[in-house]
């Protein structure tokens, strides 16, 4: 059943980066999700940031996700959790040496369903981890974890500690004012603590394939659509940093929304064309992520 919501927008009249009048529209796109209405995603000439416009107003943001019923919060399957551990433990082993090994304190920002923080976990087992989103009662996924906080965002800023690695993975895009949680991410950084980002990549082949259906679009839940520069030009205060290109499975839902057909990107059908995916994302020298790490100074 198509979930229908109904928000108030807002029309951006300058760049919400740099301030720049300068911007043109890159795509006109359609909310296939809960069918809010028709948005543009524009581009900034000057600091060549993309983003979505015009945008939820701020006190209607929460209605698009309040019931953990969208795309972000994927369900429970025997098969499809056993498919997210085996990434996401990969992922972990393929960071950096140390960045999560020996006593590490570790926030886990917009912890989405909860299921990386509980695989943070289980990867090692001397982490103390928090994760924290908008909601004010835990995910499903962590409830009775005992070596899983969870803080709303609200609590969070009351505690004023301070973490060794945080993790935002697919929520910088849904930001209102990416510089600005970038600032607090830092200011919640230790000292030669990591922050590791990850972003769906605006120039992905897909999104030339498939155009306003692109799934990694997400109208009007990502506000911002990134690529190597842009996401790099935020994390220029850090003093290491790198920027490497990644997959995760977008083709299933992209088909969908073409077809008017509740495909999913973890389903059958979206499983199997992930190699696809994968290849030809290799063969155009693109990605259907973007994962950054950087260091505090």
């Amino acid at each position: 059943m198509v979930r229908m919501i109904t928000i108030k927008t807002e029309k951006i009249a300058a760049c919400p980066i740099c301030g720049s009048g300068r911007v043109s529209i890159s795509l006109k796109g359609f909310d296939y999700e809960t069918y809010t209405g028709s948005y543009n995603i524009e581009e900034c000439k000057d600091c060549h940031i993309k983003f979505t416009n015009p945008r939820p107003i701020v006190n209607d943001l929460p209605k698009l996700y309040e019931d953990r019923k969208s795309a972000d919060f994927l369900r429970s399957f025997l098969l499809i959790d056993k498919l997210r551990s085996f990434s996401i433990q990969r992922f972990f082993a393929a960071l950096p040496s140390g960045i999560l090994s020996g006593n590490k304190f570790v926030l886990d920002f917009g912890c989405g369903d909860g299921f990386f923080s509980k695989e943070l976990a289980d990867f090692n087992p001397s982490l103390e981890i928090v994760a924290t989103d908008f909601h004010d009662d835990r995910p499903q996924r962590i409830i009775g974890h005992i070596r899983i906080k969870y803080h709303s965002h609200s609590i969070l800023m009351e505690e004023h500690r301070k973490y060794d690695v945080i993790f935002c993975r697919h929520v910088l895009e849904h930001s209102l004012a990416p510089a600005d949680t970038i600032r607090l991410l830092n200011q919640l950084l230790k000292k030669n603590g990591h922050l590791v980002i990850e972003v769906p990549n605006a120039n992905s082949i897909w999104g030339k394939v498939f155009g306003r259906y692109y799934f990694a679009f997400y109208l009007p839940r990502h506000l911002f659509h990134f690529d190597m520069v842009t996401l790099g030009s935020l994390l220029r205060f850090f003093d290491v940093k790198t920027i490497a290109k990644g997959n995760t499975p977008l083709m299933g839902r992209s088909l969908g929304y073409m077809m008017h057909l509740p495909i999913e990107n973890t389903g059958i059908v979206g499983l199997s064309l992930y190699p696809l995916q994968i290849a030809l994302d290799k063969l155009a020298g693109s990605s259907s992520t973007l994962l950054a790490i950087a260091r505090k100074k």
